[in-house]
């Protein structure tokens, strides 16, 4: 990450952590109350996980790609 970005992917990253850690109690003690167990819960949570590898696995390279080919490092 080039130097003058790196106070904004920090941020982005804590966002994140921050998300991460608020909302999934939430939904999972929500699942927990309707159906009276966790396995939902779980299956969601890993939907969320697969979902989000795929974003990773497919448009961040080909943001990457582009930036790249207009010469930027970011």
């Amino acid at each position: 990450m080039p130097a003058d970005q790196v106070g904004s992917v920090v941020g982005v990253v804590g966002a994140a952590g921050g998300w991460g850690g608020f909302f999934p109690p939430l939904v999972m003690g929500a699942v927990y109350g309707i159906v009276d167990g966790c396995t939902w819960g779980y299956l969601l949570l890993a939907l969320a996980a697969a979902a989000t590898l795929a974003f990773t696995a497919t448009a961040v390279p080909q943001r990457t790609a582009r930036r790249a080919g207009r010469g930027s490092n970011a």
